[in-house]
């Protein structure tokens, strides 16, 4: 009886051996062709914003607001990614949006300076194409470096009250600008379709202004930023 079960058992194992290795690269297979994706983000974002205007009577005035903002964000990306051997490449495009804004206020009183300027910096969307290569950890997992490029649209509104003699003044601005994207990631699949991934990543910009808005009477305000930005995402992919 012993003999036949050991007899049976040596007949198996190689097949037990083909099945765990099929559903290990199965699972793995979440990682690779075409993936749909959701991802969420924690941003921190240095505006190195600068508020600055000309006042008729006063002269010229400028003030750096350089405190850091923290803000949510969400995007959805469609990419390609295959293997071969242990390398992972890919790319992705996605689109996705930054919720909430920045709102700076500087008051200031006396003659005819300035009062209670408000600016407001809020991301109306933001569209990325960004590179993966990597290698694989095991079967089911990836780690990889990121490289890409993104463009986003800024949207200000910038306005003060009681502006010196020349009463209230108000506009609204948008302005688009591209960055690069750096960073690194590490995909999981946790079955045969979905994976899951954590990413940090860095994007700098160039400077971003409102140029001026104005009253009939000459009284002007502006602002300006030069956006750095640091994420810690995290997605979820499905594979077609």
């Amino acid at each position: 009886m012993k003999k036949i079960l050991l007899t049976a058992i040596l007949a198996t194992a190689p097949l037990m051996g083909y099945a765990a290795e099929t559903t290990a690269s199965s699972t793995g297979d979440a990682l690779t062709g075409l993936l749909l994706g959701v991802e969420g983000a924690f941003q921190r974002t240095d505006y190195s914003q600068k508020l600055g205007g000309l006042e008729p009577g006063d002269g010229p005035f400028s003030e750096k607001l350089k405190n850091p903002s923290y803000q949510l964000a969400g995007a959805v990306s469609l990419g390609y990614f295959t293997r071969k051997d242990d390398l992972y490449y890919g790319a992705k495009v996605s689109v996705g949006k930054t919720f909430g804004s920045r709102d700076k206020k500087k008051a200031s009183a006396g003659g005819n300076q300035y009062q209670n300027i408000v600016t407001k910096v809020s991301q109306a969307y933001n569209l990325a194409l960004v590179g993966h290569f990597g290698t694989y950890v095991s079967d089911n997992q990836v780690v990889y470096g990121l490289l890409g490029v993104k463009r986003i649209r800024y949207d200000f509104d910038v306005s003060g009250t009681n502006y010196g003699v020349n009463g209230p003044v108000k506009g609204s601005v948008g302005k688009t600008v591209f960055g690069p994207v750096l960073g690194f990631g590490m995909k999981q699949a946790f079955s045969e379709q979905w994976a899951f991934s954590t990413e940090v990543s860095y994007e700098r910009y160039s400077k971003v202004t409102t140029g001026n808005v104005d009253t009939a009477a000459g009284a002007l305000v502006g602002t300006s930023i030069k956006p750095q930005v640091w994420n810690v995402t995290v997605g979820l992919s499905h594979k077609f």
